[in-house]
């Protein structure tokens, strides 16, 4: 498995002495990033300096505004960067499982999906904790989800913070999912969950061997570490380098 970071850590520097901050990254262990899109031509941009810095550019993430326009000159700029992986970053709660617009949802997902396999791209998403959510007959909203699309179709890209954060267990959810699961989120937090803070890998409440192990016998290609605000005292380039410190003794 290869190691990544989700520039989404590093959001509010990452613009500035890019490339200083990417050389870190890969001096750090990371084989490569995790991009969002900032608008405009920055994705264009953090790919071409993350290639020069040595970290491979594999996923970039997407939203509901862009699967549904399904355009394809997007979906031609991303492959030319290299992106094979496309995961939805988030959905609204009227299109996710239960919600006014979750049929149309899994329609637009559908037809995205057909169209990025074309250039070499698998759609997947992304979960938070309010996706394990319970519908009314019991089941949690993301597992409706994955029930309702077909593995070819839309990927898993599991957050081990936000399943624990709803009340549920991270490692059965890798164990589950990872056959479909080509990127998993490692994310760490206090006890209390995400919403109450979140630390290092290494540093909170999870236990990640097992879930690496898990990933790993389930084949999951890309370990993606993610933080999305740093530990007390620590900057998001520390917190990095002190995740990918703590993952490479797992691996």
């Amino acid at each position: 498995m290869k190691t990544a970071l989700q520039i989404y850590s590093l959001r509010n520097t990452i613009l500035s002495n890019t490339s200083e901050q990417l050389t870190e990254l890969k001096r750090a262990g990371y084989d490569g990033a995790e991009l969002v899109n900032f608008g405009g031509d920055r994705v264009r941009f953090l790919a071409e300096e993350m290639k020069k810095a040595g970290l491979e550019v594999f996923s970039i993430h997407t939203n509901m505004d862009e699967i549904a326009a399904a355009d394809e000159r997007q979906l031609e700029l991303y492959a030319s960067l290299g992106c094979t992986v496309m995961p939805i970053g988030w959905l609204p709660e009227d299109r996710i499982a239960g919600g006014a617009h979750y049929d149309e949802t899994l329609a637009c997902i559908e037809k995205f999906s057909a169209l990025a396999k074309r250039h070499g791209i698998r759609l997947a998403y992304h979960n938070h904790d309010f996706d394990l959510a319970l519908l009314d007959d019991g089941v949690r909203k993301l597992d409706r989800l994955y029930a309702d699309t077909a593995p070819d179709v839309l990927k898993a890209e599991l957050d081990t913070c936000w399943i624990y954060t709803a009340g549920a267990d991270p490692l059965a959810y890798v164990v589950k999912y990872a056959p479909r699961c080509p990127v998993l989120h490692l994310k760490d937090c206090v006890r209390e969950g995400g919403r109450k803070g979140f630390r290092a890998l290494g540093e909170g409440a999870l236990d990640f061997a097992p879930i690496v192990r898990a990933a790993e016998q389930g084949g999951v290609e890309w370990l993606c570490v993610e933080q999305d605000e740093p530990s007390p005292g620590k900057t998001p380039m520390a917190c990095a380098c002190e995740s990918i410190a703590h993952l490479k003794t797992l691996l």
